[in-house]
């Protein structure tokens, strides 16, 4: 019976374990929160679909439906939110780890239409 209960034990702490990493080695899926703070904080410069507008073109934002970005980690897209690089200012101050997360999440978006639009 004790034996039983150690297994059983390492089962679910095993359970936990794989649980918790898999939360944190995925993004969640794109929700209407994370367009919104998109919309809010991002498309000036990187446009409604990502390619950019003309005044993030001339700070040389990266078009967010290129393999340069969706070939990017979702951690490496979070922090690059968060911390900013080259001329995009970070978000760490104003947004909350959620609220990256969702917005990465959002960016992810563009690579799908633009696999979804080249299959076409």
């Amino acid at each position: 019976m004790r034996k039983l209960l150690t297994v059983l034990i390492a089962l679910l702490v095993l359970l936990v374990v794989l649980a918790a990493a898999s939360m944190g080695w995925a993004l969640p899926p794109d929700t209407p929160a994370g367009a919104a703070t998109y919309k809010a904080q991002c498309m000036s410069c990187h446009g409604p679909d990502g390619a950019g507008t003309s005044a993030g073109r001339s700070l040389n934002v990266l078009d967010l439906r290129s393999p340069a970005v969706q070939d990017q980690s979702d951690a490496q897209l979070e922090q690059i939110i968060k911390n900013g690089i080259n001329n995009m200012p970070a978000f760490g101050d104003s947004l909350s780890d959620q609220e990256i997360a969702a917005v990465a999440a959002h960016v992810r978006t563009f690579g799908k239409q633009t696999r979804t639009t080249a299959s076409h």
